[in-house]
């Protein structure tokens, strides 16, 4: 993988810009281990199991940045964060939108 950086930033003058490509090349790499490895499968499945998490605020920031309708990420009529309905949105399509992301 840091081969790969490095290979994309040669060519690039800008800082911020390479910074951008790294960052999204990193995304688009993890997703793809995500989706491949059993063992980050299982750690998805446990992660949905859980009944109450942290930085739900994070976890409704990405689901709005991926495209998530907000009906299906906060409790109606508010707008707070609503992890019963918002951990069965995390699956095979929640990784690909992470992949595909663009800044």
């Amino acid at each position: 993988m840091e081969e790969k950086i490095i290979e994309i930033e040669a060519d690039m003058v800008d800082e911020d810009h390479k910074n951008l490509v790294s960052s999204k090349f990193k995304l688009e790499f993890q997703s793809l281990i995500m989706k491949e490895r059993e063992e980050f499968k299982t750690r998805i499945e446990d992660f949905k199991k859980y009944k109450v998490v942290k930085y739900g605020k994070f976890l409704q920031a990405l689901m709005y940045l991926l495209g998530y309708e907000k009906d299906k990420v906060v409790e109606p009529g508010t707008q707070k964060f609503f992890w019963k309905t918002a951990k069965q949105l995390i699956d095979d399509d929640f990784l690909d939108k992470m992949e595909k992301y663009e800044i």
